[in-house]
């Protein structure tokens, strides 16, 4: 197809055309069905969802919504109100983790004062009477902090921490038997810290596999590394393991009684590529991966005091990730957030004129990845950020000043489309640009295969397989390549126009379970997978009757429970082979989940007068809470590690629901 000319990155919104090309929607050949489909499970009896209560809803939500608005200065000091909310969840004492670090870093470095004691104070409010936090990372953590503290008012805390640890048998450093791989448990970060900042533990008590070592020299082996160098477009590790490896390698290699020739020869180049992976806001992708690679520099002889690479990231957490309360946020999910907002407030009813929508959708534009000239920190980085994937620049990613990834990409580029959608072209063949060979996308990098087929045996045999999978797995997404044709859809391109949609399809058909539904990566799991399926083969034009999708309809129907809502617990183990070989496991009714299977629904064609629709919008409206909002649940990541979510997630989702079923009626 002919695509428009790409408008400027910065230019503003206003003027741009608004219409979608006109191009016809062929149907993907194949059979389909007329019959109507009926769930054997779910709710009995009617309900009657009245078009006031709806849209009494709905204008709550609209009301909520522009109510938590955040203000970001951009183009030349003009803010541009969006949507940011915190992460909840990831585990249970994640946010306790997290503040740690940070405060400890403070510590070390006598640093912001002020910040390090309002998160020790949001720290020892959240103890337990008499103990700890009842969590061997935190209770490790703490102790470290105090230490290095020196300060005899924690004498009482430390005491009842000891205690703590002692009455619950809490190990800090591992022991291993012979025949163990290589693994990262739960401590590891914190005993990283331990091996740079502490001398109750030798490096070799505290990693008896020498893992940071033994996971920093895998990069020689990958793609990425030619001879003497690293390249910045070979691919290594998955996009955000790579500069917390290199941290890691640095601090552990200034602490090993002897480095081999290879590992000295690692050193410098490790240091490197771990400060041209700064961001061009500076940072590094996380909090966490920030406090790693400053306490990497210090070890590796950066002065904290005349080096932006220390100083700068320091004070950057201290003013955008440190909340009112103390506690620290490992990252967040502006543009995320935007998107999913964007997206449902259009559903629901508001267009491309409502000044507020647009005032967001130019923040969401302007928060593009960046070009490497873009937003320079004072301190100019060494060499264009090192991404280590073979796809470089463009797109979106989960927050402004990041590198891109697929699945960002899409929610943005369909969030943006009813603005300016003949204007992006250039986004089209970018998200087609990232296609897999097979027809599928991934999350944050093309066909990633960083190892040949000797080397990966051998590197099987060393580690652990959740951590061989974290760092090299090939993890083909359905959610992702359901959203990628969403976003497709929406610029024009569909079965009957575009091969790459039909390999997508193709490749969709042949990825559901045995189940007859799509698990996805992102989101918990069979649910969200298939909303985002289905959603994307509407938009590309599949004929909705065929039995691909209302098979999956029909299971989707079964799976709704008595009180009209969804809700599963479904999820895969890090360690198993195959992410898609996962049961389906019942749960109760979320609003996220709910409200993902109503467009599953929609989708898919349902009548939103069908009993399964009335229950299901009918438990939306009876959870929305007095202030227009649903409360959250965790119910995103679904690969193998902790739950999470944001507030911007559930309320976009509820309210996309709701507003695609008055727009069904």
């Amino acid at each position: 197809m002919h695509y428009a000319p790409r408008i400027p990155r910065r230019a503003f919104l206003g003027g741009v055309a608004t219409t979608i090309p006109n191009v016809d929607v062929a149907t993907f050949e194949g059979e389909g069905t007329d019959d109507d489909t009926t769930a054997d499970g779910g709710p009995t009896g009617s309900v009657d969802v009245s078009d006031g209560d709806v849209a009494d809803a709905i204008e709550a939500s609209h009301e909520y919504l522009f109510s938590n608005r955040r203000g970001t200065n951009q183009l030349g000091g003009r803010t541009f109100r969006h949507w940011e909310t915190h992460i909840l969840g990831l585990n249970e004492n994640g946010k306790y983790r997290q503040t740690l670090y940070y405060a400890i870093l403070l510590e070390h470095l006598d640093r912001r004062e002020d910040v390090k004691e309002r998160c020790i104070s949001f720290l020892l409010d959240a103890r337990e009477d008499g103990g700890g936090w009842g969590d061997v990372t935190t209770n490790y953590g703490a102790l470290l902090l105090f230490d290095l503290a020196d300060d005899s008012r924690y004498d009482d805390v430390v005491a009842d921490i000891e205690a703590e640890n002692e009455r619950e048998g809490f190990e800090f450093a591992p022991t291993v038997s012979d025949g163990d791989d290589v693994d990262t448990g739960l401590t590891y970060d914190m005993r990283v810290m331990y091996a740079a900042l502490s001398d109750a533990y030798s490096y070799e008590e505290l990693f008896p596999l020498d893992a940071p070592l033994e996971i920093g020299r895998l990069m020689a082996y990958t793609e990425a590394f030619d001879g003497d160098t690293i390249s910045a477009t070979g691919q290594s590790f998955r996009q955000s393991f790579v500069a917390a490896i290199c941290a890691h390698f640095l601090i552990a290699s200034e602490k090993k009684r002897s480095l081999s020739e290879r590992d000295r020869k690692l050193r410098p180049l490790l240091k490197r590529v771990l400060i041209s992976r700064r961001l061009s806001s500076g940072v590094w992708a996380t909090s966490m991966v920030s406090v790693l690679a400053i306490l990497a520099l210090r070890e590796t002889g950066v002065s904290p005091a005349g080096e932006d690479a220390v100083r700068y990231p320091v004070d950057w957490i201290a003013r955008n990730r440190v909340t009112d309360a103390g506690r620290v946020e490992i990252w967040n999910l502006p543009t995320w957030d935007t998107a999913k907002v964007i997206d449902a407030l259009l559903a629901s009813g508001l267009d491309t004129d409502d000044e507020r929508v647009r005032e967001a959708a130019q923040w969401l534009y302007n928060a593009r990845v960046p070009e490497h000239a873009a937003k320079p920190i004072n301190a100019k980085l060494d060499r264009p950020m090192a991404t280590y994937r073979n796809h470089q620049g463009d797109g979106w990613g989960y927050r402004e000043n990041i590198y891109s990834d697929w699945d960002t990409t899409s929610m943005c580029m369909e969030a943006l489309a009813p603005f300016m959608a003949p204007q992006m072209g250039a986004d089209a063949e970018f998200l087609l640009d990232v296609q897999n060979s097979d027809g599928s996308w991934s999350t944050f990098a093309k066909d990633f295969d960083p190892l040949d087929d000797a080397v990966e045996d051998a590197v099987r045999d060393r580690l652990h397989p959740a951590v061989f999978r974290r760092f090299f797995g090939r993890n083909r997404a359905t959610d992702v390549t359901g959203g990628a044709l969403s976003a497709l859809g929406k610029l024009g391109y569909t079965v009957g126009n575009s091969q790459a949609v039909r390999d997508a399809v193709s490749w969709l058909e042949d990825a559901r379970s045995d189940n007859g539904m799509w698990v996805a990566i992102w989101g918990q799991a069979f649910t969200y997978g298939t909303a985002r399926v289905l959603r994307g083969f509407r938009e590309v034009g599949v004929d909705m009757d065929r039995d691909v999708v209302q098979d999956a309809v029909s299971v989707l129907r079964e799976k709704q429970n008595d009180d009209g809502g969804w809700g599963e617990e479904s999820s895969y183990a890090a360690e198993q082979d195959d992410p898609m070989d996962v049961p389906y496991e019942p749960d109760e009714s979320t609003p996220e989940q709910t409200a993902w299977a109503l467009q599953a629904l929609f989708a898919a064609g349902v009548s939103p007068n069908s009993d399964a629709v009335q229950h299901g919008v009918n438990y939306l409206l009876e959870t929305q809470r007095d202030d227009g909002s649903w409360p959250v649940s965790l119910v995103m990541y679904n690969w193998g590690g902790p739950k999470y979510s944001t507030a911007a997630t559930t309320q976009g989702t509820a309210l996309k629901a709701l507003g695609s079923f008055r727009s069904a009626q």
